[in-house]
């Protein structure tokens, strides 16, 4: 049966403000964040939202995210 998957809301939190904590303690702007990821230049909004918990970004950005912030990918998940 073809069923919708729902969005875990716990997670997209969590990832949300993880990556808000991890940019903010490396003094970076969102503009920053998003200019050091250097996907395009629609990307600043894509951060914004993403720290909003509005869009689900995929693995590969968190990935690339967690890359940039030089963190572990992990630690984007991980409770405070």
């Amino acid at each position: 049966m073809g069923s919708k998957q729902r969005r875990d809301e716990h997670i997209i939190t969590l990832l949300s403000q993880n990556i808000r904590k991890h940019r903010k303690e490396k003094g970076l702007s969102i503009q920053q964040l998003a200019d050091l990821i250097d996907i395009d230049k629609n990307f600043y909004g894509q951060v914004s939202k993403m720290e909003r918990g509005l869009v689900n970004p995929t693995i590969s950005m968190v990935a690339t995210i967690a890359k940039v912030l030089e963190i572990d990918i992990t630690d984007l998940l991980k409770e405070k």
